[in-house]
């Protein structure tokens, strides 16, 4: 509602050089590709293409810097978006506090101390992509056969590779002729 954002805005925004209060949107993070920092640059270009004024820090570094800065450059969106580098983590978390947005952007799901930090999860369902192996290994393998199953599990302990194995074992586990 437009009264929700007015007063979002009147608390918190970014007031531009022109005097003008918009929505502060903040990522932080390694610039490497399974965080995904170019998502970020392509939503600052969307929101820029359909009109909205808004102010976008990406605090950090690493592999994928100068493909950001040459997205951001390319694309011109240099008045929205701004690259400070590393910063302090009291700086990060004061930045925190007073962005409108904060952006988490991984193809792994977060763990937070303060689950209210979190309001949403975009990304893919780990625990149904196993699922869903399994019940195409069980329609396309003869009910009777004698299975010895290999999982491939890709990174060991990451939310990805966990979500696909308690989805396949979801299935796995109801069949007594698989191992």
């Amino acid at each position: 509602r437009v009264e929700d954002v007015d007063k979002l805005l009147q608390e918190k925004g970014y007031v531009t050089p022109e005097g003008q209060k918009v929505p502060y949107l903040l990522w932080s993070g390694r610039m490497i590709d399974w965080k995904h920092p170019e998502l970020v640059v392509e939503t600052a270009q969307y929101l820029r293409d359909r009109g909205r004024e808004f102010y976008l820090e990406m605090i950090g570094g690493g592999a994928m810097e100068e493909q950001i800065r040459e997205m951001i450059r390319t694309r011109q969106l240099e008045k929205y978006v701004s690259l400070p580098g590393f910063l302090k983590p009291e700086e990060v978390r004061d930045r925190m506090e007073r962005a409108d947005v904060y952006l988490i952007t991984s193809d792994r799901q977060v763990n937070v101390e303060d689950p209210s930090l979190v309001k949403a999860w975009v990304g893919g369902d780990m625990f149904a992509e196993g699922e869903k192996a399994g019940l195409w290994l069980k329609e396309n393998t003869p009910a009777d056969a004698q299975l010895k199953i290999v999982v491939l599990a890709g990174t060991e302990g990451s939310s990805a590779a966990i979500g696909r194995t308690e989805g396949f074992h979801s299935i796995a586990d109801t069949m007594d002729n698989w191992e």
